[in-house]
């Protein structure tokens, strides 16, 4: 009779550019990396070997929209939706709803934290 290799679990790992509060809200819905992969190729309709690291991120926030919490104590949801064809962030806040181009201050936070990882990225290279 063989003896079975022992099984090991590998924990999901950030990538590198990953927002720690991405991380952390992935991780507490149980998403790995290859299943926002495959998400993310199916949403943007792109083959896995073309995706890019904002194309991930976008994926999560469409699959999980992320909680932000105002100085008002209001709390609004970032998601990403498509408008005119393109995909952009989008809010559930009076000002995203009734602007006309389609960003407000939650947008823009949300969008800055995704840059800020990007430049630590652009750091590591």
């Amino acid at each position: 009779m063989r003896s079975q290799a022992p099984f090991r679990v590998v924990p999901d790992i950030p990538y590198y550019t990953e927002p720690r509060e991405f991380y952390v809200l992935r991780m507490s819905k149980g998403i790995n990396l290859r299943e926002l992969r495959s998400y993310a190729s199916m949403l943007f309709e792109k083959p896995e070997g073309e995706l890019t690291v904002e194309d991930y991120k976008l994926a999560f926030l469409h699959r999980v929209p992320f909680p932000l919490i105002s100085t008002s104590g209001n709390e609004y949801r970032i998601t990403v939706k498509k408008c005119n064809g393109r995909w952009t962030l989008a809010c559930n806040c009076k000002g995203w709803i009734y602007s006309s181009i389609r960003k407000c201050k939650h947008t823009e936070h949300v969008r800055k934290m995704m840059e800020n990882s990007r430049e630590v990225r652009n750091e590591l290279s």
